[in-house]
């Protein structure tokens, strides 16, 4: 069974992050996660469990009460200042509604899927440059003993050798990261809108909190609403009630959101960092510095580093070098040098006829 054949049935059993290095698995597969966990959790709060309580009127049997609550969560519910005396004019609420709350778990749930678009993209500019990163990756990391025939590596390093497809590669790997920060600036500012907070929401409940200033005055994510309902009664006639709600949903969303705008501020910092490392890693230095650490640590005896430059200008590019680099953080050097020393060997080889 050749090296492809043995690839192709690994694919179904391939981690997606395979092709990516900590600070993207961070955006892709673990935020995700997080988010549709959360999603879950304010879903059964909120549609399973009591995600609202109101103070209703002595007469009002529980039939009525549960339909006043069930009101009250489906409209928006607004918010009132302890310290104020008298509730605002009725055209006046509307400016204070709570209008939030009920979709939660469905925002939630489309900020993972848009967290995951940079990563459908990256797969995609892989399939363009016709380099599948991850079986390469997979077959290194299970069967790296097993692949001697520089034929096989040399066949899925074609792309990366052909003219200008040497920097396509890196070209699409830093774009997609780029795209991640795009949206993650563009979610934290989603969520500000959403929450009709701000952008600085975060902070600013953080800061509330240590200042000692807590919703009951700021406002931030309010435990005690207010909701208008009106009630038709026998005759026709319309009454129209103010109920004091617990909006008890609140005490996670606040957690949640600002836990959330912390998460994505310091996944974008650490998203710059990481864009900042590959420029660096960009430089030919760092490559024949790299690639001379993959050969000596491979096998285990000191190279020309005249060699190493040719080999990497002509044999593997920016991109082979790029494919050595996310190997290395998804495997091991030893298995960043199984897929190196076939092609060093061949480059060698073809370099010493030349000569």
């Amino acid at each position: 069974m050749s090296f492809f054949d043995r690839a192709r049935g690994m694919v179904g059993h391939l981690d997606p992050t395979y092709d990516v290095d900590t600070s993207d698995r961070m955006k892709y597969l673990y935020t995700p996660w997080i988010l549709c966990g959360t999603a879950f959790l304010v879903f059964c709060k909120e549609y399973v469990g009591q995600a609202i309580q109101c103070w209703v009127p002595r007469q009002w049997s529980g039939g009525w009460e549960q339909y006043a609550e069930h009101i009250c969560l489906i409209e928006n519910t607004y918010f009132v200042n302890m310290n104020d005396t008298h509730l605002p004019k009725v055209d006046q609420r509307e400016n204070r509604e709570i209008r939030y709350y009920q979709w939660v778990p469905f925002v939630l749930l489309l900020l993972a899927l848009f967290l995951y678009a940079p990563r459908f993209v990256w797969i995609q500019l892989q399939h363009f440059t016709k380099i599948d990163l991850p079986t390469i990756t997979v077959a290194l990391r299970n069967e790296a003993k097993k692949i001697r025939d520089p034929l096989d590596i040399s066949t899925l390093l074609k792309p990366v050798r052909r003219g200008s497809w040497g920097y396509k590669l890196t070209s699409a790997l830093l774009f997609s990261k780029i795209l991640s920060i795009i949206v993650l600036i563009g979610e934290i500012f989603f969520i500000g809108w959403f929450m009709g907070a701000g952008q600085m929401h975060g902070l600013r409940v953080v800061v509330d909190a240590l200042n000692g200033r807590q919703w009951e005055s700021s406002g931030n994510f309010p435990r005690v609403t207010f909701c208008d309902l009106q009630v038709r009664e026998l005759g026709g006639a319309v009454h129209r009630w103010s109920l004091q709600c617990v909006l008890m949903i609140n005490m996670f969303n606040e957690k949640i959101f600002v836990f959330l705008w912390w998460w994505f501020w310091m996944l974008v910092f650490v998203s710059f960092l990481n864009i900042f490392r590959w420029v660096i890693r960009l430089s030919f230095d760092s490559q024949r510095a790299f690639v001379t650490t993959v050969l000596e640590t491979a096998l285990n005896e000191d190279v020309d580093s005249r060699d190493v430059s040719d080999f990497c200008r002509v044999g593997l590019k920016s991109d082979g070098v790029t494919i050595v680099h996310l190997i290395e953080e998804n495997a091991t050097i030893y298995q960043a040098g199984e897929f190196v020393i076939p092609l060093w060997d061949e480059f060698m080889s073809a370099k010493t006829k030349g000569e």
